[in-house]
């Protein structure tokens, strides 16, 4: 299995969760449920089985986790002092 072909599936899929995630909260969802979905779901999904492929990985597929990471903290997805 090539893990950069796994790693953009799975930013792919985040990435879909992320615009679902910024949906709920214009409908009342709190800002701190919000970040607690993102943990539970986005972020889990994402860090799935990570230490197990995590060596696998080259420095750019780290770098598109990192990002993904930042856009969410950016979009106020994840609150800002979450760490990557």
């Amino acid at each position: 299995m090539q893990m950069d072909i796994h790693i953009d599936t799975a930013l792919a899929t985040c990435a879909s969760s992320i615009y679902v995630l910024r949906i709920l909260h214009p409908y009342g969802l709190p800002t701190q449920s919000l970040h607690d979905v993102a943990k539970m779901t986005t972020v889990f999904s994402l860090m799935y089985a990570s230490p197990a492929w995590w060596g696998f990985t080259s420095a750019g597929d780290r770098k598109k986790i990192r990002a993904l990471l930042t856009t969410m903290k950016r979009r106020d997805v994840l609150p800002p002092q979450s760490q990557e």
